[in-house]
């Protein structure tokens, strides 16, 4: 049996691909939304890069990875550049 966690989840490494999974089609959502009117807006662009930094797992795989490190790159000095 697994021991779960203070929340009653499994320990993150047994969902990890589920939770990337997840993270992915969020991700890929949120970038849909955010390309809806084909501009993309210092706040929205910050917004996806905030959203990627609360989901670490994700930006560790593709396409998200290289998303993410686009957006750093951009934000490399705290505003849009």
């Amino acid at each position: 049996m697994v021991e779960m966690d203070e929340h009653l989840q499994p320990p993150s490494a047994i969902n990890v691909e589920h939770r990337i999974k997840r993270d992915m089609a969020e991700m890929i959502g949120y970038a849909k939304g955010v390309l809806q009117d084909g501009v993309v807006s210092e706040d929205e662009a910050m917004g996806l890069m905030t959203w990627a930094d609360d989901h670490p797992d994700v930006t560790l795989t593709w396409p998200a990875n290289v998303i993410y490190r686009r957006l750093r790159k951009i934000f490399s000095d705290g505003y849009a550049s």
